[in-house]
């Protein structure tokens, strides 16, 4: 069992018992399950993958991707990938974010979030990714599937920790995710999954 100690509040101005919300992610994903060598489905029209996910043409192919969505845009020379890059045959939003703790990743959800709607209402499947597949678009990833399926931040981060193998390094994001929890009222759906003791 890895080593845990109790964070407090730098990002988020998290009360004490939002910050046993974020504590208990910051616990279910240390331990990683397995580095992820392929892009991950989260839901029927999600999956999160890494750059090379969004540059390999036949496994979008296969899987059905029909929109990327690359949350690294500038941040690299090689993620400029482009609308130019996918041609008509994929639907392309960019924008830059950085994988620092004080990034303030939210300010990104409202256009990730319209831009994966876009794809499920019309049938499509979205692909989702940053450099890694594990913070920046981790944590819009978890954000929407929050919001999606109407759950907390502990069950989604969750969920996709199970099925991606490793995700959300960055404490910062954490935090964010449950200040966004509170935010959308969902935080309490996870109050019986808070670990309320951490390994010291």
């Amino acid at each position: 069992m890895s080593q845990f100690g109790i964070m407090r509040s730098r990002y988020c101005n998290l009360s004490k018992i939002q910050m046993q919300y974020a504590n208990t992610i910051n616990k279910i994903v240390a331990d990683v399950k397995f580095v992820p060598r392929k892009m991950t489905k989260i839901l029927d029209h999600l999956y999160l993958g890494d750059f090379e996910d969004a540059t390999d043409l036949k496994e979008l192919e296969k899987h059905g991707i029909t929109h990327i969505l690359n949350t690294v845009h500038d941040y690299y020379e090689n993620c400029k990938t482009g609308a130019e890059f996918y041609g008509d045959q994929y639907k392309y939003h960019g924008f830059t974010s950085d994988d620092d703790e004080r990034y303030p990743i939210m300010n990104h959800f409202k256009e990730s979030y319209d831009f994966i709607e876009s794809a499920r209402s019309t049938n499509g499947k979205c692909l989702i990714h940053c450099m890694a597949g594990i913070n920046r678009s981790g944590c819009l990833a978890t954000a929407y599937y929050m919001l999606h399926k109407n759950t907390g931040p502990i069950s989604a981060a969750q969920h996709i920790f199970d099925s991606r193998g490793m995700l959300l390094s960055n404490s910062g994001f954490i935090e964010r995710l449950v200040n966004f929890a509170v935010e959308q009222g969902l935080l309490e759906l996870d109050q019986n999954k808070i670990i309320h003791k951490y390994v010291m």
